[in-house]
């Protein structure tokens, strides 16, 4: 049975009401406010520790909340509904070594309804907390079995096994050798870690069911996705050092995973550091975004796989070597609500470990860089930084997207490894969106992996629930967002659960709020 609640948030707690669009017509001028929100201790060097952020409704209030990582300790803030924060009570994050924290993610891994919190660290032991459903954790690493210590990068969550229990799988990167002033990659890096679900609040590592091309790289970020339409996850691997391992995509088969062997189109020869997902062309499997060393890559699916379609979509080259060259977390979402999914790229400065790539390559790179962003449109991408009025220089790493003020137009929040967090409020503008939710009765409560269908004059768009597994370090609320244009109304709506059952419901539903599918 499938329920159906028109509402500005999961529905018990009721939320607050959605902020008024006072002026539609300032998106004109700037189409985002920019302001610190906190500063964190600087990072002691502009590589990983501190990069990444996650966004979630950790207390259940209906009020999204912010998890800081890093670089030195773990920082819980409580949204006041507007786009600000306050400080969580002091006994909400439990007393122990955060040092080394890069990322988060957020998920209810034990099927409680509140979303817990994993948090990643380069290279100390990873950390799982427990929240007791009010905001509050408990350290439960050790019992559950993810107390391990390795060069941890971005995780993700997702079902693999089709139990009903969500899986993880944590990015493993490494260092390359050093010769000199030449940085040299001739052994693997450390694994990328698949952990199973038992169901019982403990995790069972099964990396040797992976095969090596899946755990040798040096992969910033791991994540699970359906690429191929057939129900079961598969993994995606944003690796640096390609000339090592490429980018790739693993299949999740019947009998086991598969390295893809090339065919796909999907073998990124990039030094790819951070991963955007998202059906940008309407045909109902994902493209990929990947920000990389003095460049991006952005592969498009096709009838017979995946090509290289970056200059074609208006993606390069980038401006300048001074402005943005070292790509790091990347997302693509409908920032401006016209049915197009946009990418706002993150850039910033990297102390390399040598003066030179293994490619032989100068690996100078500017102190200060600013993000980027690019909007799309029927034809591809066109560069709206300015003309947005985007302002966001630093030494940028993660970001993720979310409505936090709930005036139903995106906001995104970066992290700088100099200190500042910033958030970019999107200002209202006269088009229409819909935000929906999943209330599944299993133990995925928040249906993540769930794949939700949206038709409207316009066309149908297709967005999949996710906690972690793009950006980089980084991880936003489980929730799914459609920008409608100028569509009056909401045809349908489909959702395709983890398990495989679809549903929908029809319409017509107005626009400008939130629709909560249960079952």
């Amino acid at each position: 049975m499938l329920l159906l609640w028109l509402a500005c948030g999961r529905p018990d707690p009721a939320p607050p009401a959605p902020a008024a669009c006072a002026d539609p017509a300032r998106r004109a001028v700037e189409a985002f406010d920019s302001t610190v929100v906190a500063t964190t201790e600087p990072a002691p060097e502009h590589r990983f520790l501190g990069g990444g952020l996650a966004i979630a409704d950790l207390d259940g209030d209906g009020v999204l909340d912010l998890v800081l990582p890093g670089p030195a300790t773990l920082t819980l803030l409580l949204g006041n509904g507007d786009g600000t924060f306050r400080p969580a009570p002091f006994d909400a994050v439990p007393a122990r070594d955060y040092a080394d924290a890069v990322g988060a993610s957020a998920a209810d891994y034990d099927g409680d309804g509140a979303l817990d919190l994993f948090v990643s660290r380069y290279p100390s032991e990873n950390v799982l907390l427990h929240n007791r459903g009010d905001g509050a954790f408990d350290d439960v690493t050790k019992a559950s079995g993810l107390a391990l210590s390795f060069h941890s990068h971005s995780a993700a969550w997702g079902d693999y096994d089709r139990d009903g229990w969500l899986d993880l799988v944590v990015a493993g990167r490494g260092e390359p050798r050093l010769e000199g002033d030449l940085a040299v990659v001739d052994t693997p890096g450390d694994p990328t870690r698949l952990y199973r679900n038992r169901g019982d609040g403990t995790f069972e590592d099964r990396t040797a069911d992976l095969p090596a091309a899946a755990t040798d790289g040096y992969t910033f970020v791991a994540s699970f996705v359906d690429l191929d339409a057939d129900g079961r996850l598969d993994l995606y691997f944003a690796n640096d050092y390609p000339g090592w391992q490429t980018g790739l995509v693993v299949w999740n088969r019947a009998l086991g995973w598969v390295a893809d062997d090339g065919s796909a189109g999907l073998n990124a020869a990039v030094a790819g550091m951070g991963l955007g997902l998202g059906d940008a062309t309407g045909d109902g499997r994902d493209d990929v975004l990947l920000p990389a060393w003095d460049r991006l890559h952005w592969l498009e699916s096709t009838p017979n796989g995946w090509v290289d379609a970056t200059a074609a979509r208006g993606l390069s080259p980038l401006p300048t070597p001074d402005e943005a060259w070292v790509g790091w977390g990347a997302e693509l979402a409908d920032l401006d609500n016209d049915t197009f999914l946009d990418a706002w790229v993150a850039f910033g400065h990297l102390d390399t470990l040598a003066d030179t790539t293994p490619q032989g390559g100068d690996a100078t790179n500017a102190e200060t860089e600013r993000d980027l962003v690019w909007a799309g449109g029927p034809a591809g991408f066109e560069d709206v930084t300015d003309a947005w009025g985007i302002d966001d220089p630093g030494v940028g790493r993660g970001l993720a997207v979310a409505d936090l003020d709930g005036n139903g137009w995106p906001d995104v929040v970066t992290r700088d490894l100099d200190g500042p967090v910033r958030v970019h409020l999107g200002r209202c503008g006269t088009a229409g969106w819909t935000q929906v939710a999943l209330d599944d009765a299993g133990p995925n409560r928040f249906g993540i992996g769930a794949v939700v269908r949206l038709w409207t004059a316009a066309g149908i768009q297709q967005r999949t629930v996710r906690a972690g597994g793009t950006g980089l370090l980084s991880s936003g609320p489980p929730v799914v967002h459609f920008g409608l244009g100028s569509a009056g109304a909401v045809d349908r709506l489909e959702v395709t659960w983890p398990d495989g059952e679809t549903m929908a419901v029809e319409g017509p539903f107005e626009p400008r709020q939130e629709v909560v599918l249960s079952r």
